[in-house]
């Protein structure tokens, strides 16, 4: 069996309501403390929104139809335009 791998696509939207109680609780956290082994000021956003889900509020994800595709420089743009079949 397969196990499921979910993937961040670094894309968030906050609704205006639920922007000031984020705010304030990512200033309240503790600083000093480390986020799945990362000091604060380099926590992943995916452990900053586990934080959210566990302490603050329900988190929902959107469905993408048809995936995306991820890429990091200009090469990898030039591979995808090259292979990428649209239908």
């Amino acid at each position: 069996m397969r196990e499921i791998e979910g993937q961040f696509i670094g894309l968030i939207k906050i609704s205006r309501s639920a922007i000031k109680q984020i705010r304030k609780f990512y200033h309240n956290l503790d600083k000093s403390s480390t986020y799945d082994d990362m000091e604060f000021n380099n926590m992943y956003m995916t452990q900053f929104i586990q934080l959210i889900i566990e302490e603050l509020m329900p988190v929902k994800a959107e469905l993408i139809s048809g995936g995306w595709l991820e890429f990091d420089s200009f090469r990898d743009l030039e591979i995808y335009e090259r292979n990428l079949i649209c239908l």
